[in-house]
């Protein structure tokens, strides 16, 4: 099986303004692990923008 080491760090190459945008992250990071569908932010895809 194995795990998944998820540290509880924010990034700030998004530019958050405020602890909440910090905790949206880490919380969107989470959830994409569990493959749980939200509206946290974009996800990166990749592609140069």
């Amino acid at each position: 099986w194995g795990v998944v080491v998820l540290p509880a760090m924010p990034g700030f190459y998004t530019h958050p303004t405020s602890i909440e945008d910090m905790v949206d992250f880490i919380v969107a990071r989470i959830l994409d692990q569990l493959k749980i569908e939200h509206r946290l932010g974009q996800r990166w895809t990749g592609e140069e923008i």
